[in-house]
């Protein structure tokens, strides 16, 4: 098992109380308990002629149990055996009492994870980010309510949760959980999904004013049915009133044909016209989008996405749109 660097001091306060060390007592993290055997254990603590062998757990096991016992039994200079974790099958207690095995009950905002756990699933899917943008929103809050908020079930929002804890971004407190690392958390969603990827084409257009060309080709599309979405800078202007740009505009088209059309209808050999961007969405953009200043944009989480995608370019806009979240959000 390891536990979260910023857990470790806690751990030790929480095991010194429980087991009446004291501030002389040393403690060995993931330790191997013998030269002659290759036998490791989470934690080894030693004080004056005592040396107490724990093992952590979130759900105590059989198999955690049977690990102290061989170790006890290989290490005769072990003076005590505990089952450190968050919960405990009675007839684990049961066992435990008959085979003198101690039990701590950790306090539930020490996260404990499988060695063999790895942060999985994607931050950027669609239900991931609406959960990480409900926890901008609200600061603390329960699983649960993040679950019933978003209409996304109990088990696939602790499932995201334990990633984001896992990777070191949310922290937990009993049962309210809050970001507490907002940069690295933008960063890995900048690195997970950049919106360099998503760009197909670039084109110089005849046009002097972004709003003017984000208009006409809106007003163009919706004339030929066709699905054209402003995003990133523009629908930051119009969402947050931040991230003004003057010399470019971009957007979604997922149809290549109006992609080419597009390129065809509005490129220009003036130098200085205003730029667009244009990119294959990689998921559906058009239903939540809406029109603001006749100008049809992204929603507004699907433009904070797209501003983190922009990575370190975008991150000083970003952080002003995550500020500013909360108290805009409809």
């Amino acid at each position: 098992m390891t536990v979260r660097s910023k857990d470790i001091e806690l751990l030790r306060e929480t095991l010194r109380k429980e087991l009446l060390l004291s501030n002389r007592a040393r403690f060995h993290l993931d330790i191997r308990v013998s030269t002659e055997y290759p036998v490791r254990v989470d934690l080894m603590i030693e004080e004056g002629d005592k040396r107490i062998i724990v093992e952590f757990c979130r759900t105590a096991s059989w198999d955690k149990l049977s690990h102290l016992l061989l170790v006890k039994e290989l290490d005769k200079n072990v003076s005590k055996v505990i089952l450190a974790g968050r919960l405990f099958p009675d007839s684990i207690l049961r066992a435990a009492k008959l085979l003198k095995v101690g039990i701590i009950q950790l306090p539930d905002n020490i996260f404990i994870q499988k060695d063999n756990l790895r942060p999985r699933g994607k931050l950027t899917s669609e239900k991931a980010w609406k959960i990480i943008l409900y926890l901008f929103e609200k600061g603390p809050c329960s699983i649960r309510s993040i679950s019933k908020s978003n209409n996304i079930s109990y088990g696939w929002t602790h499932g995201v949760i334990t990633n984001l804890i896992a990777r070191d971004f949310v922290d937990q407190n009993g049962n309210l959980v809050k970001i507490t690392d907002m940069q690295g958390l933008l960063n890995a969603v900048a690195w997970e999904r950049p919106l360099k990827e998503l760009e197909k084409t670039e084109i110089t257009t005849s046009f002097y004013s972004t709003h003017d060309l984000a208009r006409t080709l809106t007003a163009w599309a919706e004339r030929r049915g066709s699905t054209v979405v402003m995003c990133a800078y523009i629908a930051s202007t119009l969402h947050f009133g931040l991230g003004v740009r003057s010399d470019m505009v971009q957007c979604y088209i997922d149809d290549m044909g109006t992609m080419e059309t597009v390129r065809r209808e509005f490129s220009s050999e003036i130098k200085n016209g205003i730029k667009l961007k244009i990119y294959k969405p990689d998921r559906n953009v058009l239903d939540n989008s809406l029109t603001m200043d006749k100008i049809r944009i992204t929603s507004k989480d699907q433009t904070v996405l797209d501003i983190a995608g922009l990575g370190y370019s975008g991150r000083d806009l970003l952080l002003e749109m995550v500020r500013s979240y909360g108290a805009n959000s409809t």
